[in-house]
């Protein structure tokens, strides 16, 4: 039967058919709702009442709900045509009246013109019926074949074009149970090699788990930087930064002739080694050494900026390596041509580094994670790049994030068979310890909560701290209670410390993750953060107040070499300390006399006495940080974390040192993976590790 034909959109209405198409496909829609469209079709424009509605669609009818059948009637229309009743494109709702239709809707009769045959030219030859149906049936038959050869080229073309499933973690199964921070070095068919951090000799564990042995003593003064993908070579970097290798791990060295590197990589067939110069520089050579070839010139990517490449990944084709720097991943050809940035579209606070191929090209397994400021390393997740291509299907470019969740993962790799993929999973946590003088031992301080950068204010009645991992400061009572928090994400506040007047805190942090660090105040009872030196963009931090509250002295660099820098903040004026370049951490001794810093230019505590204007050295010494002057302003209190660790205090005039806390067997953590403070009344305090750090082996499925 014909009727009227509305079209509107990529719709076509056919009321003599009772059928809705959506370009050209036939859409299943119930009876009644298609009579309210066909019927507010007709009114193109006008307000179509509740009440005619329902006298259209129920005239005949008794014991009908029909302000309930309206109202689902308009929401099954809306659904078909993918309209949103807050912002719709085909139906409006005029509230308490009715509804209308708001697009442009063109309407015909529905036929479809008749061809007579009668009208053909007389002149046009006649065909035998016979012979008519005949042709009519070849060439049906030939539309049929085409149309299904087309139908099934296009299912074709789909199907080689369709989604494929995204990889996914099914299972995680923990390898270690020490908790003891680990880096994820390389990995065999049976065995993971690793090292426990701060770096130590080299171990290894089965993938299934069991008992951590050294590797051997032939080679425990060695490094290992890769192993060759048949599991059978490791390349071995020496104390010098030479490269070599060995059949097994425990066998035969060979040296790699004329190869220093920082980082090194086999090919997927073990024939060539990509490496990392001293300089920054990316060469390839044969795996015996001949034939260099430089891929990636330091001077031509970064000629004056910082540039240190690492993590080295051939693809298993040989045609491409990657490499992280700073946070983001490189690629270039095995030949050095094309040269590029992986994800340069995301946005700059997107880190992924540390990235490795599956055997079988599908996946590129990476590290990625939100830089929170230039202070704070990142806290990773495991990542993949879909790499599987097609006749009809290109590689997609967008990132697949494989893990969530509290636990931080590192040095992701996948097995050799690529189903599962070793990291190193991280929980961090603090205890914060107190130094007890009577027992001589480290007691939890404020229950033990997990925070860093303590500064008492000068009353010592309330205090200010930083929580570990999340990165806020707050300000307590002396005891923790009445809490106020007074930064939020994105700064990660560092080294707070209260004016003489306990009004402000000062701190340091960045304002976002590609800034540099910067100088902030904000009022000890709370509000906005704002920055001391807006006019001054180069790096600060450490700010240290003077005993008057009348000046800053703070670490800066805008151009070349940190130095030492005093703010006024009556004037404004900035001046430099003379003979601090090199400078950092400063430190303001509570009497106003002294300022105590630390050095790039040599090892020690330097030491300014501001009466005379001359520096002196009261402790010559590597690996000390964290100075803190003594409540007298007689000492200094340091951190040492090397051969003899422990808390420290030394003369201002100089001497020997003397060792406060014993640290052996001490696992510290924190931002900077250790930290130490003072009390008011001297007593050193301390963040140990009590979070979990551990190899796991992360299943992964892929179709």
């Amino acid at each position: 039967m014909a009727g009227p034909v509305y079209e509107f959109g990529e719709f076509r209405l056919d009321s003599g058919q009772f059928e809705l198409l959506r370009n050209g496909q036939s859409t299943r829609v119930e009876r009644k709702p298609l009579e309210l469209l066909i019927l507010l079709a007709s009114r193109q424009g006008q307000l179509v009442t509740r009440s005619e509605i329902a006298k259209h669609l129920w005239d005949s009818e008794v014991f009908v709900d029909t302000e309930h059948g309206i109202n689902t009637a308009i929401r099954k229309i809306r659904k078909v045509l993918g309209d949103d009743p807050d912002e719709p494109r085909f139906v409006q709702t005029v509230t308490g009246k009715g509804y209308r239709i708001l697009c442009a809707v063109e309407v015909s009769n529905g036929q479809i013109g008749v061809h007579d045959p009668n009208l053909l030219d007389d002149r046009v030859p006649k065909l035998q019926p016979v012979e008519s149906r005949r042709r009519s049936k070849r060439l049906l038959s030939a539309i049929v074949f085409a149309t299904v050869l087309v139908i099934g080229l296009i299912c074709a073309f789909l199907y080689l074009r369709r989604p494929l499933p995204p990889p996914r973690i099914t299972e995680y199964n923990q390898i270690t149970h020490d908790g003891r921070p680990k880096r994820l070095i390389a990995i065999d068919d049976s065995r993971l090699y690793f090292y426990f951090s701060p770096a130590s000799d080299n171990f290894e564990v089965s993938v299934s788990g069991g008992e951590i042995t050294q590797m051997p003593s032939e080679v425990r003064d060695y490094n290992v930087l890769g192993i060759s993908p048949d599991g059978t070579t490791a390349l071995l970097q020496g104390p010098d930064m030479s490269v070599w290798s060995d059949g097994v791990l425990g066998g035969s060295l060979r040296r790699i002739n004329g190869v220093f590197a920082t980082y090194a990589a086999y090919s997927a067939d073990g024939k060539y080694v990509a490496y990392v110069t001293r300089d920054g520089d990316i060469y390839r050579v044969r795996s015996d050494g001949t034939e260099p070839q430089m891929l990636v010139s330091r001077r031509t990517v970064a000629p004056s900026g910082e540039w240190s490449p690492y993590a080295l990944a051939w693809s298993p084709d040989g045609r491409v390596l990657r490499f992280s720097e700073l946070n983001k991943i490189w690629e270039v050809s095995s030949t050095g041509s094309n040269l590029h940035r992986l994800f340069s579209g995301l946005a700059a606070s997107n880190a992924h580094c540390f990235g490795h191929w599956t055997p079988d090209g599908r996946f590129f397994i990476y590290l990625s994670g939100i830089q929170r400021g230039s202070a704070i390393g990142t806290f990773y997740q495991i990542s993949a790049l879909d790499e599987r291509r097609g006749p009809f299907r290109q590689a997609s470019s967008e990132p697949i994030q494989l893990t969530s969740g509290p636990i931080r993962w590192y040095g992701a790799i996948p097995s050799r068979d690529g189903t599962r993929i070793f990291a190193v999973g991280v929980t961090p946590r603090g205890e914060l310890v107190r130094f007890d003088s009577a027992s001589r031992q480290l007691r939890p301080f404020l229950d033990g909560i997990s925070a860093e950068f303590l500064s008492f204010s000068p009353d010592g009645k309330s205090l200010a701290y930083v929580t570990f991992p999340e990165g806020i400061l707050w300000k307590a009572n002396a005891d923790g209670s009445g809490r106020i928090q007074l930064t939020d994400l994105p700064l990660y506040p560092t080294g707070p410390r209260w004016s003489p007047d306990g009004n402000q805190i000062l701190f340091s942090a960045s304002p976002d993750a590609q800034s540099t660090d910067l100088l902030y105040v904000v009022s000890s009872r709370g509000g906005e953060p704002h920055r001391l030196i807006p006019e001054d963009n180069g790096k600060q931090g450490d700010g240290s107040w003077s005993p008057d509250g009348r000046r800053i002295v703070f670490h800066s660099q805008s151009n070349g070499e940190a130095a030492l820098r005093i703010f006024d903040l009556h004037s404004h004026r900035i001046t430099e300390v003379p003979g601090s370049i090199g400078m950092y951490s400063p430190r303001w001794s509570p009497d106003g006399r002294f300022i105590a810093a630390l050095s790039t230019r040599f090892s020690g505590l330097p030491v300014c006495d501001l009466e005379t204007h001359r520096w002196s050295t009261v402790l010559s010494h590597e690996g000390i940080g964290f100075p803190s002057w003594s409540r007298d302003s007689r000492y200094l209190y340091i951190l040492y974390a090397d051969q003899q660790p422990g808390v420290y205090r030394v003369s201002v005039k100089g001497g020997v040192p003397e060792r406060v806390v014993d640290l052996k067997g001490f696992h510290h953590t924190g931002l900077v993976g250790l930290w130490m403070g003072l009390d008011p009344n001297d007593a050193p305090l301390l963040l140990r590790d009590v979070g979990t750090d551990d190899l796991y082996a992360l299943t992964l499925e892929n179709k």
